[in-house]
Parts: structure tokens; sequence; C-alpha cells
């Protein structure tokens, strides 16, 4: 595929993007946007780029560049410009791979916002970054997710004086604020980069890409849901990995039994299966359901016997992180729920059936207790606060015994 405002090269398993528009300092336009979005499409369906890196040419002057952001030469622009840049933004960083920006020479406005929707970044020392939004438009929020990213990755006071005050800081001084990862001088930008990249690149794809998905997502929940989104999304991981893990978690197990000999005798950490026709409580993500049960599954959380709160999925920990007591116990919940807050999501789990991009949503049931599910049969741009959701079911595979593998999501409750 040929590109007239970029390049994109593969070498091994990283994809290297590199921004063309010399005369005017790599600049994005109408253009540019196009090409980079079709060049991450192109990405995110190659198996075998597993890094992507985004880098500028020199400008018309053959000095390094990196970008300056919109190219305000070509403005007004068309109504649609903003969001198409934060939907591609947006998609470059909920990309299932890890990706880096290699910044040089000017890095400015639209340019930073670029660089910091990706996961790394690796800086010279020549480097020129700034926000130039306040300095120049009157007002620091930047279309792109500058006063929103930056604070995340920079830390607050360190955002709110770079853009407040419109100071260009170099490479070193941007790797002392936390901006960069590293820095280097302007003749290895591409060999640390590339050395970055090729580390990354030699772990397992699956991996990479459900970490990436947690450390996204999980910082913008409360400490005990991330803990418990962690278990959700970890059998999506390369099958594997997941098998060394468990291997490395069983032995772990044997030595260390003081959890299990606190147990009560006789009392098993599992809810015993259900009479024949009885509902089967499930665990979160992928579970094992007997192909011959024909019974119907439900969600099973803890409840502290203390304070009353409830826990899904279920307590790990042997005491309550609400109350500090050790008396948990397994309870039935409910098939329905309410949606409490959502975000949309760009990628995917293998298993995963439905489109993309699809809404990760907060979960209440009706019993108090909250947590991260996927809704289906229902578009991104229709998910509403409030809306009522109910249990969906959904087999994934069968296992060598025969038996169902299943996991659970949930679906709107359409009214009539």
């Amino acid at each position: 595929m040929s590109y007239e405002t970029m390049t994109f090269e593969q070498e091994g398993p990283i994809g290297i993007i590199t921004l063309r528009r010399p005369e005017r300092l790599n600049a994005m336009n109408v253009q540019m946007l196009g090409e980079l979005r079709l060049a991450i499409d192109h990405i995110r369906k190659d198996d075998t780029v597993r890094v992507v890196i985004l880098t500028g040419g020199p400008d018309s002057k053959g000095r390094p560049c990196f970008c300056a952001g919109a190219d305000m030469k070509e403005a007004p622009f068309p109504d649609t410009f903003l969001r198409e840049i934060n939907d591609l933004f947006n998609s470059i960083q909920d990309l299932g791979k890890a990706t880096i920006s290699a910044m040089d020479g000017v890095c400015t406005a639209g340019g930073l916002e670029l660089s910091i929707c990706f996961d790394l970044r690796v800086v010279a020392e020549t480097a020129r970054i700034g926000d130039l939004h306040l300095k120049n438009l009157g007002v620091g929020l930047g279309g792109a997710g500058a006063s929103t990213r930056l604070p995340r990755i920079m830390g607050l006071a360190n955002a709110k004086e770079l853009m407040f005050t419109g100071d260009l800081i170099d490479g070193r001084e941007a790797y002392r604020l936390g901006l960069a990862n590293k820095v280097c001088t302007s003749d290895n930008l591409m060999v640390v980069a590339g050395a970055m990249g090729q580390k990354i690149a030699s772990m397992r794809p699956r991996g990479v890409a459900v970490t990436k998905m947690h450390l996204n997502l999980g910082t913008q929940m409360e400490l005990h849901q991330a803990l418990r989104f962690a278990d959700i999304i970890g059998p999506f991981a390369d099958a594997e990995g997941m098998r060394e893990l468990d291997e490395k978690q069983a032995a772990y197990a044997m030595k260390n039994k003081k959890s299990s000999e606190q147990k009560s005798p006789g009392k098993s950490d599992r809810a015993e299966p259900a009479p024949s026709g009885k509902e089967v409580p499930i665990k979160p993500g992928l579970f094992t359901l007997p192909s011959s049960s024909g019974e119907l599954p439900q969600l099973i959380g803890t409840q502290c016997r203390s304070c009353h709160e409830i826990y899904f999925p279920p307590m790990r920990e042997t005491s309550c992180p609400n109350c500090y007591e050790t008396e948990m116990e397994e309870l039935l919940l409910g098939r329905n729920g309410t949606v409490r807050s959502y975000t949309i999501v760009h990628m995917a789990p293998r298993e995963w059936q439905g489109p993309v991009p699809y809404a990760l949503s907060l979960i209440e049931l009706s019993e108090g207790a909250t947590f991260y599910a996927a809704l289906t049969d229902c578009k991104p741009e229709e998910v509403k606060i409030g809306m009522e959701v109910e249990l969906e079911i959904e087999k994934v595979r069968t296992d060598g015994d025969g038996n169902d593998v299943v996991g659970y999501k949930f679906r709107p409750i359409r009214k009539s």
C-alpha cells in the first residue's frame, strides 16, 4: 500500500510509520489522517506486526522533525475533522499491540497529542516538545486529548506547567518530568526505539494485548474493581502463557497452605454443585459447564457476614476489604442489572464474536454488587447510563471432556 503523506515499513515484527510532509513540519491534514487510519487498520489485522513505531521525517531543511500538530494553513477544517482526529487517536491507544512514538525536533500541540496516545515515548535530546493550545488559541483543553492524557502520563502539576506556560522543553526535561520513557542522542533515536520494540515483540502477543487492556482500563477503575477486572480478562491471554502461569501458581500453592489450613475442616472454597434442574453458580470470564446438564447458569459472588458488602467476582482474599472481617460466604446473584458507567473498547479477546468497538460497562446488580462486563446486541452509541440489562451466556468451545466452555456477557432488556 502506497501513501503520499507518510511511509510504512516493516522490519521483522516491527512496523514503522514515518510522517513525511517536510514543507509543513509533518503537520496533520485531512489526507494524513486518512492515511494514518489506513495504516493502523492494516497493522491491527496483520499478525506479523507486533509492535508499532511512529516517527517523523526531517523538515524541508533536513532538520529532525516529529509533528507540528494540525496544519492550520488548511483551516477551516471540515466539521468532522476534530472527531476524526479523536477517533484515530483513541483507536491507536486501544490497539491490541504495543506502540512507541520516537520523537525528535518539533513536537507541538497536536503532534504532542499524537505522541501521547502511544504507549511509550522515546525522545532525542534535541526534541522541542510543548503544548501551545493555550498560548496560541486562548484555551488549553487541546482538541485531541492534551488536557486529558498529559496529567495521566506526567502528573497533574507537570502537565499544568507545560500547558499554562507554553514553554518548549527538550528531551532530557521530558524524561525528567516523566513524559518520555527513554532519552538518547538524535543519531540513536531509532536504534533505541527499535531495541525497545524488539524486546516487546519477543513477548506473547496475546499477553501484551491483555496486559495493555488492563493497564489502560484498570487505571479508570476503583482499586478492587480493577483487581477483579484482571480476573475476568485473564483467561483471554495466550493459552500457553496461561498454562505456565497455572503451573507456577499451583507450585506456589503447594508451598503456602496457611490459608487453606485456616478454613473449617471439610469446608470447600467452591460452591457445591446444585441439584439437577436448579441454577448452577458460575465464575466470571470462561468456565466449564457439563454439556448434558441443561441447567441455567447464574452468577455467584461473596458477601461479608459482618458488613454485608457484596463482591463480584467472588473474593479471593481471606478478609473483607471494607471492614476486614474474615467471615465471607458465597451468594447467588440475580441475572438482571443496570448500567452505571461505561467505556468504549476498540480491541477484543480472541474468543470475542461480536463487533468492535464495543461497550465495556460497569453493571450494578439488584443486590448492589458492581463489576465490569461487555454489552452485546447494542451499538456503543446506544449505551445509556441507567440502561437495564440481563445476563447472556455464550458457548466459546468444547473442551476435551465434551464439556461446554462458556463465558458471560450482558445485553439490554428490550421493552416492547
